[in-house]
């Protein structure tokens, strides 16, 4: 979903980069800026979340087969204070 968002944002860039000129009085090179940092982050968090997803052998002693997997507990959220108006956007 993450990989599909950053292609429709690269798509829709010109579009995205008015709404931050017209909405948050950013500068046309801040705002084109802010979009395509917004689509790497995108990008980086689907390519972490599918390394993460890979199942890693462990140590592995004699006569025992580990395994290690991370799962999933809950959703978490930091809002840094560095964070663009774009990353925000509900829609």
């Amino acid at each position: 979903m993450l990989f599909h968002v950053a292609d429709l944002l690269r798509e829709r860039k010109f579009e995205f980069a008015a709404w931050l000129v017209f909405e948050v009085s950013k500068n046309w090179a801040e705002a084109d800026a802010d979009i395509a940092e917004t689509i790497d982050f995108l990008e980086y968090y689907a390519r972490e979340a599918l390394r993460l997803a890979k199942v890693k052998p462990d140590v592995q002693m004699p006569g025992e087969h580990d395994s290690l997997r991370y799962i999933p507990l809950g959703v978490g959220a930091v809002i840094p204070p560095w964070i663009s108006p774009a990353q925000l956007w509900p829609g």
